[in-house]
């Protein structure tokens, strides 16, 4: 049994094992667990002075836990394979909030080495589901099946999905369209464990207004079935205002590759935000949550208090926000 006393900067449950011979006393790191809760879990990592493990059943339950929304988020006593996108669904919004400020806060103080911290105030956005404008999905084959999803926790292993209630309803309805149409039209899934296919991951990138680019991510440049994609992304997916081919040829982590092939429709995609006409191409950066952007922009900017005559430099600015609320002072 594992009794967990807190959480980590990763989201993992930590704490210390109770009645286990030998091993009694030592740290437990325990994904979807939460504090004040008694575990029995299955060991799945074991270094000399810390363990990870699984939960198997929760002996003692937080009153803080809740049953995840999503079907595809780990459970106990479900041994198939879960998705690594989230790991609180289990924990209520506003314990997670006060958390993440907690941590914020021993974080400052323990590495930062900051004695006598102010309150940390926490700024969010109130929707806690389908605020994600920016989704990426893994592509392979499960038993001659085309399958398309998320990667399981520490595993190159996809969970084939039908929904994530991250993502927007029309991000969604696009995804399994590219998915049908990749099985209509006998695209090759690329199999990383034989190097071998052509199709690696879809990224969706959506605005506040509807609009979508897509991006199909590929280990080369050819595409015969290029013409008949596009016509039926096109007239299925009537959201889609601009297509994208990217180029990875190299097995690695990084999911887009040097090379962007514009195939279809406007080159960038547009969004509103603080007042801003913004336009950025498929591989700018932009914050994945928009309306916590304008929170987090408006606040910035705030707290530079800036004055005319200054000058500004904005580093890593991705697609400019900042920089031109800035120019506006």
């Amino acid at each position: 049994l594992i009794e967990i006393e807190r959480l980590a900067l990763q989201g993992d449950g930590v704490g210390r094992i109770a009645y286990q011979g030998k091993e009694e006393g030592k740290v437990a790191f325990v994904p979807y667990s939460l504090p004040g809760e008694t575990i029995r879990g299955q060991k799945v990592l074991e270094k000399k002075t810390y363990g990870r493990w699984l939960p198997e059943a929760i002996v003692r339950r937080s009153p803080d836990r809740i049953a995840p929304p999503c079907p595809y988020h780990f459970q106990p006593h479900f041994w198939g394979i879960w998705c690594g996108g989230c790991n609180w669904q289990h924990f209520l919004v506003e314990k997670q909030r006060e958390t993440k400020r907690r941590l914020v806060s021993e974080t400052l103080s323990r590495l930062g080495r900051f004695a006598d911290l102010p309150e940390i105030d926490l700024i969010h956005s109130e929707n806690s589901w389908r605020y994600r404008n920016t989704v990426q999905i893994a592509f392979g084959i499960r038993r001659d099946k085309v399958i398309s999803g998320f990667r399981a926790p520490d595993s190159h292993e996809i969970v084939d999905i039908d929904d994530c209630l991250l993502q927007s309803s029309a991000s969604v309805r696009i995804f399994k369209n590219v998915r049908q149409t990749v099985r209509v039209l006998g695209l090759e899934p690329y199999v990383k464990q034989k190097d071998c296919g052509w199709l690696k991951h879809l990224l969706i990138r959506s605005s506040e207004d509807g609009s979508a680019l897509v991006i199909l991510v590929t280990r080369n440049g050819s595409f015969s079935e290029q013409k008949r994609f596009l016509q039926l992304i096109r007239s299925e997916c009537p959201e889609v205002v601009s297509i994208y081919q990217n180029l990875q040829p190299v097995t690695t982590k990084v999911i887009t590759g040097p090379t962007w092939i514009h195939l279809w429709g406007a080159k960038k995609l547009e969004e509103k935000l603080c007042g801003l006409r913004l336009t950025y191409s498929p591989g700018a950066f932009f914050q994945v949550n928009t309306n916590a952007a304008s929170l987090l922009y408006q606040k910035a900017i705030q707290e530079a208090a800036i004055e005319p005559g200054m000058t500004v430099l904005d580093l890593y600015c991705g697609v400019g926000g900042l920089t031109l609320m800035a120019a506006q002072l």
